[in-house]
């Protein structure tokens, strides 16, 4: 009996210092999800630079990304030139890029969504903005999903040429990825 109360007291003592200790890592950090809501509205910012830095930071957080898809999405046919400078201070690789667009930021946090992200940038193929179509059409080949190709095949018929350039390297892509004959193309 002594031995069940010793233990007892000893699991009591366990869990109440493994809590305390929890809870104190907890307070020492902002509580997850506070950043996410912040980048979430601000995809709905009236300010395009807002956007397109909230769009590149979900862009490295695939978790969050899948969170805010559907505004991504409706993103992806901004085509609002920002300034990458004021927002990617740690990268330069864009520098010269004349058409830099809220829409291909948005483009980029949904290829980290990754699979999730097929079905809802095959239905923006569909849509009436070029930006939407052209950002689709490289979402989808940066992702390079093999469900994504009759809908990229039916993208070469696309009334816009960059539409189209975007939509025959992302078949090369899925092609390439698939071990199928490579369809040679512009890239972005």
């Amino acid at each position: 009996m002594r031995g069940s109360l010793l233990m007892v007291v000893v699991v009591v003592v366990a869990c109440t210092v493994g809590t305390t200790a929890v809870l104190r890592a907890q307070q020492a950090r902002p509580p997850q999800g506070a950043g996410a809501r912040e980048r979430a509205e601000a995809l709905r910012s009236s300010d395009a630079t807002k956007r397109a830095a909230a769009a590149f930071e979900l862009s490295k957080r695939p978790e969050e990304a899948r969170a805010a898809m559907s505004a991504l999405v409706e993103l992806i046919g901004d085509a609002t030139v920002v300034d990458p400078n004021i927002y990617r201070k740690q990268e330069r690789w864009w520098s010269g890029q004349p058409d830099f667009t809220v829409g291909k930021e948005a483009a980029r946090a949904l290829t980290a969504a990754g699979g999730e992200a097929v079905a809802p940038l095959i239905a923006a193929l569909g849509r009436a903005e070029t930006e939407a179509r052209r950002n689709a059409a490289w979402a989808l080949g940066a992702i390079g999903d093999g469900r994504a190709e009759d809908a990229l095949r039916a993208a070469l018929r696309d009334e816009d040429k960059s539409v189209r350039e975007q939509a025959r390297w992302a078949l090369g892509v899925v092609a390439e990825r698939d071990g199928n004959v490579r369809v040679r193309g512009k890239r972005r």
